[in-house]
Parts: structure tokens; C-alpha cells; sequence
């Protein structure tokens, strides 16, 4: 029986790493073995040729000075090119052990300031050894015109590493694979494919004029200049709008975080549907809704302010800004897909809300969401003339509304949150009690 128990104990001591790291080593160890002893053989690559590649492990290294970043925990790095041509001029063995010393060393430089562990470090090399092998044996080893070969290459490198990434970032995240796996696509698929075809046209000149490879560093930094300034942008415009939307809620003291709550509890209600952050669809509706009240900030504050019951056309000012907050929001493109979550936060399910009278499931689903969301933070908040509501009030009144003012499913999932929170938790009854504060979601 005490050995019994030891077992589940050392894997919870293993997992997620160096467990990981611990199966991927020797994988591409056996990887690396097969492909050495039975293999294609690559084209010549003795005297000029032969010295080029392992400058190209020393071009994979130095990438990774340089990076993009594309969301939390994930970065596009220029080592695309060099592995890529290095698959391409050199038998599968070869690439495999140097496509391996340029990643560990890019990886050793890089930990100083990323503080990457070991096993995450020998996880990082064991993929790309697998990646770079089996890219290399389908260039050489298939039939036809070398530039065929070179676009199945392509293919197969493009796959290989989107599927083999997971390993090294889900332990680090905690996010599922396949949401890893759609960040990636949608992330860097453009800045990916631009770096395949600078790498098809590395391995197109290597195989003819070998000096001419030089000329890819010109091309290869007008793709990264150009994909991190647009990468920049798309951050430097959320962070804008985060601010707009922030500054909504400090116009109100007594609702400051609003949206930020909102934001976290909106995530938590996703993943009850099977909907993280990375996957795209999760993504737009967590941004939308740390911005869901951005069309406030041009009420006056003798409507947003006042402490009792608003007129009629007080009651019609304030119900113009989801309105207001998509027409703000139809100015970034990068917030295209959450448009409709904020211009329908307050639709009701039974067709009585605004601004279209929009009923049921015509109401988006991330708008029935960030419904339940807003409407439980703005219960459990105080203000001037009342206290918050306890939680236990807010659920009572959220299974009141169910069928007719929200999503009977959406509320369903919140009362699987809030039961799961009573039976952890023993601070302040409050949104952002619900658990740890969540980090910032990725903008879209």
C-alpha cells in the first residue's frame, strides 16, 4: 500500500515539469537515431556550403534576442529561417544536431532574463530536433522537383511545430493544448508564412549561390520590423482602450474596477462552456468585456452619477451607450468580433432589452455572458444609497431573471461558479472574491 501511494506522489512531483521534458527527450533521442541510420542523404554541402551551416545555428541562437511577443507566454522568434535552410541543405542527421545546438544556445542566452527552466529548456530542443528531422526527410527523401519538396517541407514544419508547441507552453499556461494550438495559427500564422517563403528562397539560393543567402537578412528584417510594429500597435490600442474603460469606471468611485471584475468573471463563466483564454472565440468575448462600458464615457455625469431614479430621458441617454461603445470600438479593426458583445450586453432573453429587443439565442453569446457578468458585479457593488447585495441575495435574483432576463444556461454555469466559491472561499462576499484575480486577457 506505501508503494501504492508513492506512485501518484512523484508524478504530482513531475507534473507538468520536467515530466514533459522527461518523455520528449528521448522521443527525439529515437527520432534522432532513425533518421541518422535510415534517412535521406542531403545535398552536397562540402566546402562553402559546408561552413554556412553552422553559421545558421548561430542565426537560430541569435533570433532569440529578438523576439515578438503575440500574447501572454507565446513569442514569435526569426529561427524559422535559419532551421528552415538548415533542414533543407543538410541530411536529416545533421540539420538535427545543429537545428538542436542553435536552440539550446538561443534558449541559454535568452534564460538570464526569462528565468526558462531546465527541463523546459531541454523540452524546447527535443521539439525542434523532431520538427527540423522530420522537415529535413520529407525534403529529401520525397520524389519530384526540389521546389515541391521544398513546399511540402514547408508544410510539414508548419504542422509539426504547431502541434509540438503545446509541450513547452500548456505546462508553463496551464491552458489546454489545442487552445495553444489556435493561438499559435492565429497569432503568427502571417509572420510564420512570411518566414517560410524567405525560407524556401534561403534553401532555393543555398542550393545554387551559396554567397547570395547573405542577401535574406534585409528581407528577413523588414518581416520582423514589420510584424512587430503591427503587433505593437494592436497592444498600444488595447492598452488605449483599457484606459478609456478604466476611466469610465473612476468617474464612479464606487464602481472603480468594474470592468476588470467584469473581465475575470466573464473568463470564468467561459471555461463552464469549454471556452479559455487562447482559444479565439474566448479571446474576443473577455476583451469585449473589459470593455464593455467604454460607450459611458461620453454621459454627463447628471445621468451617470445620479443617485435616484432616472427620468425618462435620463433613462434614454444611458441606454445609448452600448450603442456608442460599438460605434467607438468600429474604429479599431482589432476589435471587429467584439463589437457585437458590447452592443448587445443589455439585451434581455425575453426580447425586453436594448438596443435592438434582441430575444433568446439572436442575442450573441458572448453578450449573454457578459450579461450575467456585469449584472452580478453591479448587484454585489456598493453605492452611495445602498450596500451591495450579498452573494446569496445576487444568486436569488440571478435564478429569478433565469428565462427571462438571461440565458437560463448562462445562469446554470454562474451558479456552478458561485457554488464552487462557497465551498473555497471565506473572504468578503464580492465579485473579486471569487478566486485569484485572473491575468489580463489576450486583446483581439
Amino acid at each position: 500500500m506505501r508503494q501504492r501511494a508513492a506512485v501518484p506522489s512523484l508524478l504530482e512531483r513531475l507534473s507538468p515539469q520536467p515530466l514533459v521534458s522527461v518523455v520528449a527527450v528521448p522521443v527525439a533521442t529515437c527520432v534522432a537515431g532513425v533518421v541518422t541510420l535510415y534517412g535521406p542523404a542531403g545535398h552536397d554541402t562540402t566546402g562553402f556550403k559546408f561552413l554556412l551551416l553552422p553559421l545558421l545555428a548561430v542565426a537560430v541562437a541569435a533570433s532569440y534576442h529578438y523576439p515578438v511577443h503575440i500574447r501572454h507566454n507565446l513569442k514569435l522568434y526569426l529561427a524559422t529561417v535559419p532551421l528552415y535552410v538548415l533542414a533543407a541543405a543538410a541530411s536529416p542527421g545533421v540539420a538535427l544536431l545543429l537545428a538542436g545546438a542553435g536552440v539550446l544556445g538561443g534558449e541559454l542566452l535568452a534564460r538570464s532574463h526569462s528565468g526558462t527552466l531546465f527541463s523546459d529548456i531541454a523540452t524546447s530542443v527535443a521539439r525542434y530536433a523532431i520538427v527540423v528531422s522530420l522537415t529535413s526527410t520529407t525534403i529529401h527523401g520525397l520524389p519530384g522537383p526540389y521546389p515541391l519538396r521544398l513546399l511540402a517541407g514547408s508544410a510539414v514544419y508548419w504542422m509539426t511545430d504547431a502541434l509540438t508547441l503545446p509541450a513547452v507552453l500548456s505546462p508553463i499556461s496551464g491552458e489546454p493544448p489545442m487552445a495553444v494550438v489556435w493561438a499559435f495559427v492565429r497569432g503568427a500564422g502571417i509572420g510564420e508564412a512570411m518566414q517560410y517563403v524567405l525560407g524556401v528562397l534561403g534553401a532555393l539560393l543555398l542550393a545554387t549561390y551559396p554567397w547570395a543567402l547573405a542577401l535574406l537578412l534585409f528581407p528577413a528584417f523588414l518581416v520582423y520590423s514589420a510584424f512587430k510594429d503591427a503587433r505593437e500597435m494592436h497592444e498600444t490600442t488595447f492598452q488605449m482602450l483599457e484606459s478609456m474603460a478604466d476611466a469610465v469606471d473612476l468617474r464612479d468611485p464606487y464602481t472603480g474596477g468594474h470592468s476588470r471584475r467584469v473581465a475575470e468573471l466573464t473568463t470564468r463563466l467561459l471555461r463552464c462552456f469549454d471556452k479559455r483564454p487562447g482559444m479565439p472565440e474566448a479571446d474576443f468575448v473577455i476583451s469585449a468585456a473589459r470593455v464593455h462600458d467604454i460607450g459611458k464615457i461620453g454621459l454627463p455625469d447628471s445621468v451617470l452619477l445620479k443617485e435616484g431614479r432616472l427620468s425618462e430621458e435620463e433613462q434614454a441617454i444611458m441606454q445609448s451607450h452600448p450603442e456608442a461603445g460599438a460605434q467607438l470600438l468600429r474604429r479599431y479593426r482589432e476589435f471587429a468580433h467584439g463589437i457585437e458583445v458590447v452592443r448587445h450586453h443589455h439585451e434581455r432573453w425575453d426580447g425586453g432589452g436594448y438596443p435592438a429587443g434582441l430575444r433568446g439565442h439572436d442575442i450573441p453569446f458572448g453578450a449573454r455572458i457578459v450579461a450575467v457578468a456585469d449584472s452580478y458585479d453591479a448587484m454585489t457593488s456598493d453605492r452611495p444609497y445602498r450596500r451591495g447585495m450579498s452573494l446569496e441575495a445576487a444568486r436569488d435574483i440571478l435564478l429569478k431573471g433565469r428565462g427571462s432576463q438571461w440565458d437560463p444556461a448562462v445562469v446554470d454555469a454562474f451558479m456552478e461558479v458561485l457554488d464552487a466559491s462557497l465551498e473555497s472561499r471565506n473572504a468578503p462576499e464580492h465579485a473579486s472574491a471569487l478566486g485569484e484575480p485572473l491575468a489580463a486577457p489576450s486583446p483581439v
